[in-house]
């Protein structure tokens, strides 16, 4: 077997612990799903599909609580006492969530759980159940399927699928206010008015406490495909939850008149009011409005991965991984969300109005800026919407699949993953490149005179008009399927061959190796800014001054070395990180702070890359101090298959790549052995 066999010491140089030379936690975006909220004294709850999470400060920041056994329908915290409503009955914990019993005797679906006077009421599939010493004992109060339950200052109201009742003395006794034949009723209560939602079907509004009851006066129960349903009221205004399409319409008079807000690509599932806060929990994470609904704030759930990012004049665009390649259907959020920040990254608002429906999705491949403008390629053509705006609509290109966008000299141009289109008149009208290309487009950027193009196997260069073209791989060698990125800094050129880099000082005619002690793995961004040139891939970042080869790592206090995005903006650098959100530092002196300390290395085994492979993946680990180091391959039987070091190294990184060409397609692993450490990883082999 083939094995090629490198061992890099590198000694880094990290910045000074100075506050501006350190990474600090930015503002993250927030998805996942959250379908409850709670509240215990000064504390707010909201349960996700895995999780309870806590907010102390009204919703503007959360931490995490607790995990869950199963997802939640409904829940309510008291103390250290959690009960939790499941498809599956109710789950009961006394030591807030470290263990879970569950309730015997409520076995079915729970979808409603209040705490009120020291009564604990649960409502689901088996009726209605009342507990009077903190969940130890419960009784069986009524037999028919409770949707949900509400506590005012002196009643409690209940829905059924069809009737809206109260209770004044703790659900001993019920009285009926409202029979619809109608299902699906849910109610917002507001002093004396009453609202009952049927979802498809319409509103019934009652101002008398649900004496008497009226419908003629409200607005139609839906617009288009917008049906309003989950009402809620915050500061005297009714909010209505979208049911079928995205986003929150609210109303100033009881539902006669309506106002849409399409905040975010989410289907609306809860909400709950702190203070002057309207907090919303959503398909996409948590929201919040300071405005009665007029701009949302992503305020908490899990952090996004955040794969683009863009830099306007006064604005920062990020777009979230797709988390579904499905598609969306009628009952599902879309799987990419767009935000967008104009405080340097502290708050992140929804910003996809326009992108998504009910019935439609769009993938968005790239995002640019130009002339107060915010273009995006997608996978339905081009879209538009202005700095300031906050509706996309479609412009020029449409019903193409794209993949990239770029301006250069006025001209914008754009590709398919084979067409290369151009337009000279801001992309109201377009016209198809002459160039043949033959396979994949991978990236494009462009300077001053050139336009470049990377496809599978050729770098390309055009001048701006699009007219004339050339190949420019020289001193590059065989690119085929490993070149993944480019940039341009005035005549700087800078791609990737996999986990190396190169840079061309002529725009293209000749190439030069770049990457003297540079290891962040397969190499997916480059940015050039300010002087200083940018790497990053699954192994962190690192950056080099004034155009020389010799970089220096940029992960200290970094969680995590995976980074999937990196922007400058004003005075900030951004990175994205995989499953820990977004982070940035300051640029202003970002090499000159560079102190002659060497890195402190720890013991660490990194992920091979790329992964899956074929046949060739780069193994990188370090160590601490010099060690006798043993790193092996084995198969899933625990055979191994090859030996790649059993020698003494030296402290810090090392790289060995890994060639697989002898053997089958599957799942292998590697061991990295020391006297003090052991750790293995699993790769595949795909052929």
């Amino acid at each position: 077997m083939r094995k090629i066999f490198s061992i890099l010491l590198i000694c880094f140089f990290i910045l000074t612990p100075s506050l501006s030379a350190q990474w600090k936690k930015s503002s993250s975006i927030y998805g996942g799903s959250y379908s409850a909220f709670a509240s215990d004294g000064d504390k707010i709850f909201c349960a996700g599909t895995n999780d309870i999470i806590v907010s102390k400060d009204n919703g503007l920041h959360w931490e995490d609580y607790c995990t869950l056994i199963e997802p939640s329908s409904s829940f309510a915290v008291s103390g250290n006492n959690i009960y939790v409503g499941t498809a599956h009955g109710l789950y009961f914990s006394n030591n807030s969530g470290e263990t879970w019993q569950i309730i015997p005797s409520i076995n079915r679906w729970v979808s409603t759980i209040i705490i009120n006077n020291g009564y604990i009421l649960v409502g689901g599939l088996d009726g209605l159940f009342i507990s009077v010493d903190k969940g130890l004992t419960w009784v069986r109060k009524r037999t028919d399927n409770i949707a949900s339950l509400i506590a005012t200052a002196d009643s409690i109201y209940l829905t059924t699928a069809w009737t809206v009742e109260v209770t004044n003395d703790q659900g001993n006794s019920w009285n009926k206010l409202l029979k619809s034949s109608w299902g699906g009723l849910k109610v917002a209560i507001n002093r004396n008015t009453i609202v009952a939602s049927t979802g498809v079907c319409g509103f019934f509004i009652s101002t008398d406490k649900g004496i008497t009851w009226d419908s003629s006066n409200v607005a139609p129960y839906k617009t288009g495909n917008r049906y309003r349903d989950k009402p809620f009221f915050h500061d005297n205004i009714l909010f209505s939850g979208q049911y079928i399409e995205y986003g929150i319409d609210f109303s100033k008079d009881n539902g006669c008149t309506w106002t849409t807000n399409s905040f975010v690509n989410s289907n609306i599932q809860c909400f709950f009011s702190a203070g002057n806060r309207l907090l919303v929990g959503t398909t996409t994470g948590i929201f919040y409005t300071e405005d009665n609904g007029i701009t949302f704030i992503n305020t908490g759930g899990k952090p996004l991965n955040i794969t683009q990012v863009l830099a306007t004049t006064n604005k920062i665009i990020a777009i979230s991984t797709p988390t579904n390649s499905s598609g969306i259907t009628s009952l599902m959020a879309p799987s990419q969300s767009v935000y967008e920040s104009a405080d340097n990254g502290l708050t992140w608002s929804g910003a996809a109005d326009g992108l998504y429906n009910y019935s439609a999705s769009v993938w968005i491949g790239s995002v640019i800026y130009n002339k107060g403008y915010i273009y995006a390629a997608s996978s339905n053509g081009l879209y538009r919407k202005g700095e300031n705006e906050h509706t996309w609509v479609q412009y020029g290109l449409q019903n193409i699949s794209l993949t990239n966008i770029l301006v250069s000299n006025n001209n914008l141009y754009a590709t398919s993953s084979n067409k290369l289109y151009i337009s000279k008149d801001n992309g109201i009208s377009w016209a198809i490149s002459a160039l043949a290309i033959n396979n994949s487009i991978k990236a494009i950027c462009a300077n001053d005179k050139y336009v470049f193009l990377v496809t599978d196997s050729n770098i390309f260069r055009l001048d701006n008009n699009g007219s004339s073209w050339s190949s420019c791989e020289t001193g590059l060698g065989n690119i085929n399927g490993i070149v993944t990125c480019i940039t341009a800094y005035g005549n700087n050129i800078y791609t990737n061959i996999m986990w190396s880099l190169y840079q061309s000082t002529n725009n293209g005619d000749a190439w030069n190796y770049f990457a003297n002690n540079l290891s962040v793995g397969w190499i997916s961004q480059i940015l050039a800014y300010n002087g200083n040139v940018f790497a990053i891939g699954p192994d962190g970042i690192a950056v080099t001054k004034d155009y020389n080869s010799n970089w220096s790592t940029l992960n200290d206090n970094l969680p995590s070395r995976n980074i999937l995005s990196l922007i400058s903006f004003k005075d900030s650098v951004f990175v994205s990180l995989k499953d820990y959100g977004i982070w940035k530092r300051s640029a202003v002196g970002l090499i000159s702070s560079i102190a002659n300390n060497k890195e402190q290395y720890n013991f660490e085994l990194g992920s091979n890359y790329p992964n899956p492979f074929n046949p060739i993946t780069k193994i990188i680990f370090s160590v601490p101090e010099r060690s006798l180091v043993k790193l092996i391959v084995f198969d899933i039987l625990g055979n191994v298959v090859e030996s790649l070091i059993d020698n003494e190294l030296g402290a810090g990184y090392h790289e060995i790549i890994f060639d697989g060409s002898q053997l089958a397609s599957g799942v292998y692993f590697y061991k990295l052995t020391t006297p003090k450490y052991t750790s293995a990883r699993k790769m595949l082999l795909i052929k």
